[in-house]
């Protein structure tokens, strides 16, 4: 018995491992920060909106990898693209809708941000809404296939899509997203005539659910879409203020560069690292619950969970280092903020998945758009008032 829990414990441990890994690859967004640096000195309002975009993403996809997962672990989805359930393509609808909806959602929150702080909107809201749904549009478009793929694969090699596929997905989606957020905002502010082609993404974004249309089970979307509106709300608020934080942090920006390369890759950790606690009580619970009291899941969720997030965070400060030539008192605080965002978040996502199941609402419509949203604002909160003491 105990050769087989160590066994179990090992194999989890380099499962959790390979997974929480993929922050490292949110290392290069990071570092391509620092190619628009130019642009957050000339138009600062940009770094209200980064966060947004990368928050929002994160939240929409997080539903989507989420409710995946466990319909596979329920058989409601089949792990393949051709020929699959009324529920695949009912779920891939629903995420093409919240993609637009949520756009819209952040533009009217970052409008009045913009108007709080700068008493203006030095960009037209159309021209803002087409930005954000373009960025996070184009992103979707390859990572979405990946994702799934990601699931199918996993599942049928009989590892578990809970601990595996939101941390891929959410470090891939950030690289690709951080692209888009560069090379678009490149060339709005240089290429004459760029709007054409953010109208062009706006009508595909509108396209495409509606081919999908026939495929869906509309009393299935009706729901899904009703409980993952109300989480995207919430994360349009959260988002927003995460933004706000984020750009009170420009004067340490400048200070400590460094920031903008592990900046990425702790939200990312963060997220991803609290999403595993939670989508693995997601699916226990819809299997048929769960047998421990709730502080005793926690610990059993998480401590394996907390010391791969440590071995991580030291290798995130460690690249910082290598890469700004810069090792002081930031790189200690770096992990520690790390640390401290992950116990909280944890106990969020865990609690998030019990009382939405006690609601008899599906845990998987709130834990990881929440969970990502919030990691988004709390590490950054965190980061914020740790690095305030140097």
């Amino acid at each position: 018995m105990f050769k087989s829990f160590i066994k179990y414990d090992i194999r989890e441990f380099i499962s959790t491992f390979s997974s929480l890994s993929t922050a490292f690859i949110d290392l290069i967004p990071g570092t391509l920060l620092l190619l628009i640096s130019d642009l957050f000195i000339k138009y600062p309002y940009l770094l209200l909106i980064y966060p947004q975009v990368l928050s929002f993403r994160g939240s929409v996809a997080g539903i989507l990898v989420g409710r995946y997962s466990t319909s596979l672990h329920l058989g409601v989805i089949k792990p393949c693209l051709r020929g699959n359930t009324r529920e695949f393509y009912t779920l891939i609808f629903s995420y093409f809708i919240l993609l637009i909806t949520g756009s819209l959602l952040i533009t009217i929150f970052t409008s009045i941000w913009l108007i709080l702080i700068y008493h203006n909107i030095p960009i037209s809201i159309y021209n803002l809404f087409s930005i954000i749904l373009g960025i996070t549009f184009s992103a979707t478009i390859f990572t979405l296939p990946i994702s799934i793929n990601m699931g199918n694969y996993t599942f049928k090699r009989g590892l578990d899509p809970d601990i595996i596929l939101y941390p891929f997905s959410s470090t891939i989606g950030d690289l690709i997203i951080t692209v888009f957020f560069i090379t678009y905002l490149r060339l709005y502010y240089y290429i004459h005539g760029f709007n054409i082609v953010l109208y062009l993404i706006i009508f595909l974004s509108i396209l495409i659910p509606i081919l999908i249309s026939p495929l869906i089970d509309l009393k299935l979307f009706i729901k899904e879409f009703i409980e993952s509106i109300a989480a995207i709300t919430l994360a349009s608020v959260i988002v927003g203020l995460t933004g706000n934080i984020f750009r009170h942090m420009e004067d340490l920006l400048s200070k400590n560069p460094l920031i903008y390369i592990v900046y990425p890759s702790l939200l990312t950790l963060a997220g991803d690292s609290a999403s595993i606690v939670g989508s693995r009580t997601s699916t226990r619970l819809s299997l048929g619950g769960l047998d421990k009291e709730l502080w005793s899941s926690y610990i059993t969720e998480s401590s394996n969970v907390l010391t791969v997030v440590a071995l991580i965070l030291i290798g995130i400060s460690l690249y910082s280092s290598l890469v700004t030539h810069i090792i002081n008192i930031v790189n200690i605080l770096i992990i520690l903020s790390g640390i401290v965002s992950f116990i909280i978040l944890a106990s969020f996502s865990l609690g998030m998945a019990y009382i939405t199941y006690l609601k008899g609402l599906d845990p998987d419509h709130f834990i990881n758009p929440l969970t990502s949203v919030l990691a988004d604002m709390i590490s950054t909160i965190i980061l914020y008032l740790i690095l305030m003491l140097i």
